[in-house]
């Protein structure tokens, strides 16, 4: 007797396993959110480096405003408002007037030799200064303030400079 094989056709295995179009989606979606949060937080992180930077300018702008104004009103002989937004310091060496406009602080100086020199201090555009005489224009206080959401103003600089006794 003749022993009969079936012929057995085997059908090779792959080692690769597939996946599902869900879990492609699902991938795609938690990669995605990620990927949102972290540009969320390198634009925040852009935000607050452009208000650093315009923070440290503002400070350095009331620090040299600060020094000017105090030696202005330290010589001077006279203080007073020439108009809106305007003040005049007579000085032994000709007349400074600073002026008020737009975030923009002006001092102009002109010499008694006729020489004009012209001086900018830049503010954010939503501040406020004010300058006030006491004592007969003895003192004067110059006071830079920003407006902030709901509360009272921030005030960036309060400068009190008096005229010097000859």
């Amino acid at each position: 007797m003749m022993k009969t094989t079936k012929s057995i056709r085997r059908t090779p295995r792959s080692n690769r396993y597939g996946t599902l179009l869900v879990d492609l989606l699902v991938c795609m979606g938690a990669g995605s959110v990620v990927l949102l949060i972290a540009v969320q937080i390198l634009h925040r992180s852009f935000e607050l480096s452009r208000d650093s930077v315009q923070h440290s300018r503002t400070l350095q702008t009331i620090h040299r405003l600060d020094l000017q104004f105090r030696s202005d009103m330290g010589f001077s002989s006279m203080f007073d408002s020439a108009g809106q937004d305007q003040w005049r310091i007579q000085l032994p060496e000709g007349t400074v007037v600073y002026s008020y406009e737009l975030g923009v602080l002006v001092r102009r100086m002109e010499t008694l030799a006729g020489e004009k020199r012209v001086e900018l201090f830049a503010f954010p555009e939503d501040a406020t200064l004010t300058i006030r005489s006491e004592n007969q224009s003895r003192k004067a206080i110059l006071q830079v303030s920003q407006p902030r959401y709901r509360t009272e103003d921030r005030i960036l600089m309060q400068c009190v400079a008096s005229r010097r006794d000859s």
